[in-house]
């Protein structure tokens, strides 16, 4: 306001000193002239210091003196008086407490609508496990804070398909509990085990351990907070064989050798016309007439397999020789 004063007293100066020589004497002239000089100069001065003063409180404004521009937006978020990330065991208990400045009002991420630019939250007994993002914005300045709630972890695992005769064994691991149980069906692994695995149920089995075993394990913490896994596991007898040829290449007309040997098989056949053949062990010469693969096929209690072998087949190079004419 105080610049458009100003403008306007310039302009008006200009007009009366015009007006003043043409119309008026010189003498009379001269002291509106001064008057309105002084007049201007109170008015830059007066402008001048006012916003030299108004410096320390945030400097002039566009109207030249008047009213203090808004200072930076800071917003800063804490839980626990920790700027995160925090993780905390179920149950948990903490604060959360919030502060903006140069802002009235804010947006968060746990509140509806507006909230204050200051102010606390205090949560109690906490028990959802997982990561939970607290953000505060305020006149798109924003910040984040992370609480991660922790609480019994329970991994259960091992082989699903277990082959006569390997061993059936179960693992596991466990966080944030003081006791584990297990219980299975059938009932083969019950009671109390350690926070860690594994645990061989049949070294090595057989016919008789066949079947599907299912397995469960729960793991508490002091709280009675707890985390169970499930795991299952096949026990199957099918044909475990070993299949090769020998040797592996050959040049026409040697011959190839196929042997094998077979544990739990029923049945056994080679293709390429060979067929039927042992079910426990054999051997085939054969002399393909060029590079062959050959499959064994078994049968068993549980199903079939399948292996192979390779036969390649190379030939002599034909020499023809030349006469020099």
């Amino acid at each position: 306001m105080k610049k458009d004063l100003l403008f306007y007293k310039i302009i008006a100066v200009f007009l009366i000193i015009t007006v003043s020589f043409l119309y008026v004497n010189q003498a009379r002239a001269s002291i509106l002239f001064a008057y309105f000089f002084v007049d201007i100069i109170s008015i830059i001065l007066i402008d001048y210091f006012t916003c030299t003063i108004n410096i320390l409180w945030g400097g002039c404004d566009d109207d030249g003196g008047g009213e203090g521009v808004t200072g930076e937006i800071q917003v800063d978020v804490k839980v626990n008086d920790s700027d995160g990330p925090i993780a905390l065991q179920a149950p948990a208990d903490y604060i959360l407490k919030w502060s903006a400045t140069n802002v009235s009002a804010c947006t968060a991420t746990w509140a509806e609508g507006e909230i204050g630019p200051q102010g606390t939250v205090q949560y109690s007994g906490v028990s959802d496990i997982g990561r939970f993002f607290y953000t505060l914005t305020c006149s798109g300045v924003s910040d984040t804070v992370i609480v991660d709630i922790i609480g019994p972890q329970v991994n259960l695992f091992g082989p699903t398909e277990v082959l006569i005769p390997d061993s059936l064994y179960i693992n596991w691991t466990s966080q944030n509990v003081s006791s584990c149980s297990a219980t299975s069906s059938p009932s083969i692994w019950t009671g109390s085990k350690p926070l860690q695995g594994p645990e061989t149920i049949y070294s090595e089995t057989n016919i008789n351990n066949r079947g599907t075993y299912d397995f469960t394990l729960i793991c508490s913490d002091d709280n009675n907070n707890s985390a169970s896994d499930n795991h299952t596991a096949t026990v199957i007898q099918v044909p475990r064989c070993s299949f090769a040829a020998d040797p592996t290449s050959i040049i026409l007309p040697q011959s190839s050798t196929l042997s094998w040997s077979c544990k739990y098989a029923d049945t056994c056949s080679i293709d390429q016309g060979i067929g039927s053949v042992s079910n426990v062990f054999g051997t085939k010469d054969v002399r393909p007439p060029e590079t062959t693969t050959y499959t064994l096929t078994c049968s068993g209690l549980d199903g079939s397999r399948s292996y192979q072998a390779t036969v390649n087949v190379g030939f002599t190079p034909r020499l023809r020789e030349v006469i020099p004419r």
